[in-house]
């Protein structure tokens, strides 16, 4: 199996909103995984809309719904605040609420991924974190500041979030488990805390010093920021993930369609130290590959899942073997390790060309 090549373009409902979905970290939060189309036909043959967007996160699913205010619109606080409460308190929670039961009760509900492979999302055994997110063209007024969530009758807890804010939240937890754990903390601190009103960056540092006191400072608050997108770039596999569907082929006719998957919802789940070591193994097989010496292929291992990885460079005058060496090395680290799933990276270099093939064996 092979991948390389360009993300496919966003389609949008809020071109915004769809764009910082598909570039979560340039990279993680994948087309594979993400779902625009909301118009479904249900059991009985009726039409119904589900809310903006759907992500699959690992253990967790993602809906939003998104309201934007017009730009030409009244400025005026009171309008604004009315605005608020009816478009995103009422109407957004109300759209969330009728995907969350959706998603609970229909027997079918396929729809399109961002890539056009349909998927049955319905009766997921994850949990539904429900987001509504607004952006309006001024600076907002304190009331929309402080409104963090809702609890409604019907969705249960509603994250509710600016644009803005979003944007800053993917910017710096670079990685779907993150995602999904972050809301997870999210929303038992503000149940806990109900008069937080320290915004959603401190809301972030608390997330990743694990800290659910609910004490604020402020100077902390930035070196935790500030740190944290530091560390992304050490784990960041660049494009790889993003354009692995693009250009995906099975080797001997083994393998079609969306088989693929089942390698990238390995990554879905890594966190960062398991990213880290894997972009290690990855930049280091890149350095080496096409040598004159063969290397002794390089392991590692993600325990949660059950996963082994096993990564080699392909020697100079070797790339017709490779397919043969990547089998071997699968299975043995496999059957070595006794592991669930294991996946295995040949990377060859040909000229200023790289190949990188791959091998899931998880039976």
């Amino acid at each position: 199996m092979r991948a390389a090549a360009s993300a496919s373009g966003a389609d949008s409902i809020t071109t915004e909103l769809e764009t910082l979905l598909a570039d979560l970290n340039g990279n993680d939060l994948l087309g594979e995984y993400t779902f625009a189309a909301n118009q479904y036909r249900s059991a009985t043959r009726q039409e119904y809309e589900l809310a903006d967007h759907v992500v699959l996160l690992p253990g967790a699913v993602l809906a939003f719904q998104a309201k934007e205010r017009s730009p030409n619109a009244d400025t005026s606080e009171d309008a604004v605040v009315k605005w608020f409460k009816r478009e995103v308190e009422k109407s957004a929670c109300r759209q969330l609420a009728d995907t969350k039961h959706f998603f609970e009760t229909e027997p079918d509900l396929s729809l399109p991924n961002r890539r056009g492979h349909v998927h049955d999302l319905s009766g997921p055994d994850a949990g539904i974190i429900q987001v509504a997110l607004y952006s309006v063209a001024q600076d907002p007024p304190a009331y929309v500041k402080l409104k963090t969530h809702r609890l409604s009758t019907k969705a249960g807890f509603v994250h509710i979030l600016s644009l803005d804010d979003y944007r800053e939240v993917c910017r710096v937890l670079a990685l779907p488990s993150e995602i999904a754990a972050y809301f997870a903390f999210r929303q038992d601190l503000l149940l806990r805390l109900k008069d937080w009103n320290h915004g959603e960056a401190a809301l972030v540092a608390a997330f990743i010093n694990e800290d659910a006191s609910g004490r604020y400072d402020s100077n902390e608050m930035r070196r935790t920021i500030e740190d944290a997108l530091h560390d992304n770039e050490s784990f960041d596999v660049g494009k790889m993930l993003i354009e692995f569907g693009d250009r995906v082929f099975y080797v001997e006719g083994q393998g079609q369609g969306t088989e693929y998957y089942a390698i990238l919802d390995e990554f879905m789940w890594m966190n960062r130290v398991q990213m880290r070591s894997f972009r290690k193994l990855r930049d280091w097989a890149l350095e080496k590959a096409g040598g004159e010496d063969p290397e002794m292929p390089a392991r590692m291992l993600v325990p949660a899942r059950g996963t082994g990885f096993v990564v080699f460079p392909v020697p100079d005058g070797q790339f017709d073997k490779r397919i043969t060496a990547l089998k071997s090395y699968t299975m043995a680290a496999k059957y070595d390790c006794k592991l669930d799933r294991q996946i295995g990276v040949a990377v060859s270099r040909i000229g200023d060309e790289i190949e990188i093939d791959w091998m899931m064996a998880n039976y």
